[in-house]
């Protein structure tokens, strides 16, 4: 029997040029080197990786110009466009920011205050995606789920739209804090999902209000396995693992100024639930692994059954795409070489909030500098890191081994 393989992408705004140049490598290369298209049974995305999720939900099974499309959207963004219009002046955004905090201030009915503009990503999110698509490929089993994990504002529960076929609540019941809801995915889905509080409006969809997934769930793995994944293909833009337990503490009064602890803060909330699901899935791997030695090849089987069918325990394998280099570094690069490309106002906002200066905060101007230069920089290192994960992406996808 074929495994049922996941593709799960996170989120970190900017960065997520970094997925998309993984997910060229996937669209236009891998295919030659397998015979085949590279597609997975689920897909699932959060914040910016909702976006990429409902394309490869929509372009699976192949078509023409999947990747230069993509391409050529995420060239498109720019910071410019997100601080345009009445907001484009000092005063100007301190009065958004304040309308943000009074829940108004948004540029459509369906969102709900947001420093920035939206309507650049709104457009981008509504052209680039063919929507009917990815009913169209649910409906003929050419993948099995799409979803997207949002932030229900008056719960604080992760919420996974999911469009597709076969997949059990039940399944979800150990988890109060993620609710599975089926859903026909529309714009409205992934940009609630890449709504980071403050910064970019709530949106609502049906009678409630979402915002950013990575709040509780940015890269949703659990999701997958519910669904019955049993190989997790992670693209995340996140470059390294956590600190080991025995790394050196900092230095007394080495935490930074504000906006460098914003930064950080951000890079926690939104990239480091990664390891702690990672984690938790290679603890079970290892318990069930130690059983089956010890109790015999039907140990999982046995176990299940004991279970009595309301969760089952299988061992997932996974591969992670993660950056070989620092988008940080390469954003302050990008800002020395290109300053003069941005507008007053893009760089008033780059100033307020501290990430405007080159040698100043990197993680949080990672996050923010939407421009071609930097989309291109890191599409090119993500391309380049499949590649070299080449062999082993080629096994992914192949029915003998992960």
């Amino acid at each position: 029997m074929s495994p049922t393989r996941a593709l799960v992408l996170g989120g970190g705004g900017a960065r997520g040029a970094y997925e998309a140049g993984a997910l060229g490598y996937l669209l236009e290369a891998l295919p030659e080197r397998l015979g085949t298209d590279a597609t997975c049974d689920i897909v699932l995305g959060t914040s910016v990786g909702a976006v990429h999720a409902c394309y490869m939900g929509a372009v699976a099974g192949g078509g023409p110009d999947r990747w230069s499309r993509l391409r050529e959207h995420w060239l498109r963004l720019h910071l410019d466009d997100f601080v345009r219009g009445p907001q484009a002046s000092r005063f100007g955004l301190l009065r958004r920011l304040l309308r943000a905090r009074r829940g108004s201030g948004a540029t459509d009915p369906r969102e709900r205050g947001g420093w920035l503009d939206i309507t650049a990503m709104r457009e981008i999110v509504q052209d680039l995606i063919p929507w009917e698509q990815i009913s169209r490929n649910v409906e003929s089993g050419v993948v099995r789920a799409v979803g997207v994990a949002a932030t229900e504002l008056a719960t604080g529960r992760a919420v996974v739209f999911l469009e597709g076929n076969g997949f059990d609540p039940a399944l979800w019941a150990h988890d109060p804090t993620v609710v599975p809801r089926s859903a026909r995915l529309e714009p409205a889905h992934p940009l609630a999902s890449a709504a980071l509080p403050l910064l970019f409006p709530a949106v609502r969809i049906g009678e409630g209000w979402y915002v950013d997934g990575g709040v509780r769930l940015n890269t949703p793995l659990a999701p997958a396995i519910h669904l019955g994944a049993d190989r997790l293909l992670v693209i995340t833009p996140r470059c390294d693992r956590l600190p080991p337990p025995e790394a050196p503490a900092a230095a007394p009064g080495a935490a930074g100024s504000p906006v460098s602890v914003l930064g950080r803060v951000l890079s926690a909330l939104l990239l480091d639930h990664l390891e702690t699901d990672l984690g938790r899935m290679h603890f079970v791997n290892g318990i069930l692994e130690r059983g089956s030695g010890a109790y015999g090849a039907d140990f999982v089987e046995r176990l299940n059954a004991a279970g009595g069918g309301t969760r089952e325990l299988r061992r997932v394998g996974e591969l992670v795409l993660r950056p070989s280099r620092d988008p940080g570094e390469i954003a302050a690069e990008v800002l020395t070489a290109h300053s003069g490309d941005l507008s007053r106002s893009a760089r008033l906002l780059l100033d307020s909030l501290g990430a405007g200066n080159p040698a100043g905060e990197s993680t949080l101007l990672s996050f923010l500098l939407f421009h071609p230069a930097y989309a291109d920089a890191l599409m090119q290192l993500g391309w380049a890191d499949a590649e070299g994960r080449a062999d082993e992406l080629a096994r992914f996808f192949s029915d003998d081994g992960a």
